[in-house]
Order: C-alpha cells, then sequence, then structure tokens
C-alpha cells in the first residue's frame, strides 16, 4: 500500500537518502531533499529532535559546500544554539558544530564574521583548557 509523501516511513526514508547523499559528496542532489526532511521533522519531532539537528547539520554541509556560505552559517548557528542549550556547551557534538560554524564563518568574509568566528573558537579552546 502506498503510504505518501508526507508518511513518517517516507520522511524517514527520504532522511536516510539525503544523509547517504551528504555522505557521497553529492550536495546539489542532497539539498532539496535535506531542506523537506528537515522541515517535516521540525514540524513533526520538535526543533531540538536529534533527528532534526542531524537533519540541519547535514543541510548545513551541503549549503557550504554548494558555496551559499550565509546560509549556511544560519543554519548551523540554529543547530549550535539547540545544542548548546539542550546538550550543553561543552558536549562533543555542540563543540563539533561551533568548529564547523567557526569555519563557515570565515568563509562569510565579512569583518563581523570573522569576529563571530574568533569568538566562538577563543570560547572552545577556553573550555577545551578548563577540561584538563
Amino acid at each position: 500500500p502506498f503510504l505518501g509523501p508526507a508518511h513518517p516511513t517516507t520522511m524517514n526514508t527520504l532522511s536516510s537518502l539525503a544523509i547517504g547523499l551528504t555522505n557521497a559528496s553529492e550536495y546539489a542532489r542532497a539539498l532539496p531533499k535535506l531542506r523537506q526532511a528537515a522541515e517535516w521533522h521540525r514540524q513533526h519531532c520538535g526543533a531540538t529532535h536529534p533527528a532534526t539537528l542531524r537533519l540541519l547539520t547535514g543541510l548545513g554541509l551541503a549549503l557550504c559546500q554548494t558555496d551559499k556560505h550565509k546560509e549556511s552559517c544560519e543554519v548551523r548557528q540554529q543547530v549550535y544554539e539547540h545544542q548548546a542549550k539542550s546538550l550543553g556547551e561543552d558536549h562533543c557534538e555542540t563543540e563539533e558544530t561551533a568548529r564547523s560554524l567557526a569555519t563557515c564563518l570565515g568563509h562569510c568574509g565579512t569583518p563581523e564574521a570573522a569576529s563571530r568566528a574568533a569568538e566562538l573558537l577563543a570560547k572552545l579552546l577556553q573550555a577545551q583548557c578548563n577540561k584538563v
């Protein structure tokens, strides 16, 4: 039987395909699928659900790899804020997102973005020094 385009099983399959395309560096093909799956997960599971954040992480990567740096930074900032709030700023996933956000900000080419990147990296360095 046909489940429909918005059925959870269909969306989980779409999510798997989108992440698979991202992992295969097929970023342009992954972008529309990542957008659709992330929006569905956001609506049905919530903005801070791990599946939503994984899809948004993939979307941020795909956007960056297709030279859509400003939008990539916006998506990565969202993920960072949700992870910092739900997992904590010193969680390894939050730290990895902060690093990727800082890298992305560096590609934006504005003084404000560069300043934000430096702040993020300094914060990460301080947190890592405090762990030792």
